[in-house]
Order: C-alpha cells, then structure tokens, then sequence
C-alpha cells in the first residue's frame, strides 16, 4: 500500500466529526512519496509523532504529522510489514526473514529481537502491552509471545491449518484474534493462555481488527475475493 493511502487514512480520521454529528470527515493529502517504494503499516503514538515501514528494511519517521519524513537505519534488508510504538521512545517493527527490531530511542538505533531458529518466519503484525509484554503473528500458523521485551520468544498458540491472524490487544491481559485459516474472532482475558470464540460469524475476508476497550470493536472487510 502506497503511503499516500496510508496517510489519507489517517488524517481522516484526525478530521473526522464526533460520533455524535453526522457530517462526513475530510481527506487531507500531506505528503507523498518521491519514489516508487511500498509501505505495509503506519504508527502514530499521538498527533505528531508517527513510523511508517515498508520494503528493503525500509523505516520513515515523522514529528509533524506527516508533514515531512526522514529516513531511519534499521539495518536490515528484509521487507517489514508491521510497526508499533508505545510511546515516542520505545517501539518494534517486525516482517519477513524472521525480522522483530526494537528501539529505544525513537528509532534512531535498532537491534534484533529475532527469535531463535527458523531464519525464514515472516511475521505479519505485533502488538506491545508495555516495555515488556507483547505478541508477534507468524505468517504460517503461530502466536509467539515475550515477557521481556523481546529478548525471548516461545509459542503461545498455534492453529494447524496454518496462516497468518490479525490481532488486537485493550492491555496485557484482554486481546482478540482472528485466524485466517477459519476467520473466526476468539478471546483471552488471561494475557494468551486460553482463547475463546466469542463469534458465531465468519468474516472471510476481513482487513483489519481493532478494538478500543473490551465492549468495541472494528473489522473492515471486503466485498471482492482477496
């Protein structure tokens, strides 16, 4: 996805009403890429502060809402497909080549975080509770989990039919997840240790999930075939 989509996506909703008014939000485009290089996430942690990632261990940063980006060294060559931060300082990115980078310092250094073995994981999206607790997706089947930041990894669930999952997190304790392999939406309240279906529906072709607190929640989905 082009990062002009992304950053559309997100001055819409900085300019959308509230959700009591009825007028429609705005689009705002303020920036575009001078090249033809993909981003696949975008992160904002408030109104200014922001990453986006893309191909070829490609990181941009931004402290003015998207008005202006610089580059960032991630010394890494693999494309990364998810970012997150949770708080200006502290952050991980996360994509194919068994990839999990993390900083401290708003990005101007990264290390691995990789877990051990498998050098060919792809990992498609990661969530972080705080400095310490947080969850990885692994493109064939699995849901790895860290208590120390990343520093260690073990398998926390996994479904056999394989594929990837999108998940979303409230804390370190509540999350839902959805994986692809029978797209159904599950449950935990105890940090990962069990799961429980909480929907009856199918949602085949679901793009995103997010959830703002235990009672709402959002999944885009498509109406053509993937």
């Amino acid at each position: 996805m082009k990062i002009i989509a992304l950053l559309a996506c997100l001055i819409l909703w900085t300019c959308v009403s509230s959700p009591t008014q009825s007028e429609p939000g705005t689009w705002q485009l303020v920036w575009e890429s001078p090249g033809d290089g993909s981003y696949r996430s975008i992160h904002f942690v408030d109104s200014n502060h922001g990453w986006a990632v893309g191909d070829s261990g490609t990181i941009i940063h931004t402290e003015n809402g998207g008005r202006s980006w610089t580059q960032q060294q991630s010394g890494s060559s693999s494309n990364l497909k998810v970012v997150y931060f949770i708080n200006p300082q502290v952050g991980w990115v996360a994509g194919g080549d068994n990839t999990i980078l993390h900083t401290k310092d708003d990005g101007q250094s990264w290390h691995s975080r990789a877990p051990a073995g498998d050098s060919s994981r792809i990992f498609t999206d990661l969530f972080f509770a705080d400095e310490v607790t947080g969850w990885v997706v692994r493109q064939l089947g699995e849901l790895l989990y860290t208590e120390d930041g990343g520093t260690t990894w073990g398998v926390q669930r996994s479904w056999e039919q394989g594929g990837s999952a999108l998940i979303s997190f409230v804390d370190d304790q509540v999350g839902y997840i959805m994986p692809r392999a029978d797209s159904m939406l599950y449950k935990t309240s105890n940090g990962g240790q069990d799961w429980i279906p909480i929907s009856s529906q199918h949602f085949a072709r679901a793009k995103g999930l997010y959830f703002t607190d235990e009672q709402y929640g959002w999944i885009p989905t498509s109406t053509a075939p993937s």
